[in-house]
């Protein structure tokens, strides 16, 4: 029976984790885990801190979902800066900051079906170590609104671990 528990810990081993709501999506999926915080409005310039701990994975992307999907041609030309963050107490561990147009080092990337986006994620803290957080800081500032922006919400979300398969 023991043995059991065991086994059933080190298979869920969300049930540590605190902070936003987590999904274990299974041992084969990928990303195994997804933490998804309080939303924060794309369309107008402000700031939000979360703290998590003991997220599952050792590495996670930070990724902010869209509330719901847009056509990616309307979201890759605005230039509305997004700065996401995450931090311990020694410091950063990541900080990126890009915008859906141009695709430079740190610029953002929209994930897109053939038309529409999904979400957008900044390279910068793509991939970043959240082993041993306990506590970290997710930050996400949007700022430098462009008028052209839709009016919708970015769930932060840290997406990591399981199995990638070629």
């Amino acid at each position: 029976m023991l043995a059991i528990g065991a086994c059933y810990g080190w298979l869920h081993q969300a049930w540590r984790y605190q902070g936003g709501a987590i999904q274990d999506n299974g041992v084969i999926s990928y990303p195994r885990f997804s933490a998804t915080f309080a939303p924060i409005p794309f369309d107008r310039a402000g700031s939000r801190t979360y703290e998590f701990s003991r997220y599952p994975a050792d590495q996670a992307v930070v990724f902010l979902k869209m509330g719901s999907p847009q056509r990616a041609d309307a979201l890759e030309p605005l230039t509305t800066r997004m700065t996401v963050s995450v931090r311990d107490r020694r410091g950063f561990r990541c900080q990126a900051t890009g915008y859906p147009a141009g695709r430079s080092d740190e610029q953002a990337f929209v994930t897109a079906s053939p038309v529409y986006a999904t979400g957008i994620w900044l390279l910068g803290c793509n991939p970043v170590s959240v082993a041993g957080c306990n506590p970290c800081t997710l930050s996400v500032e949007i700022s430098d609104v462009d008028p052209r922006t839709p009016r919708l919400d970015l769930i932060p979300s840290l997406e990591g671990g399981g199995i990638e398969l070629p």
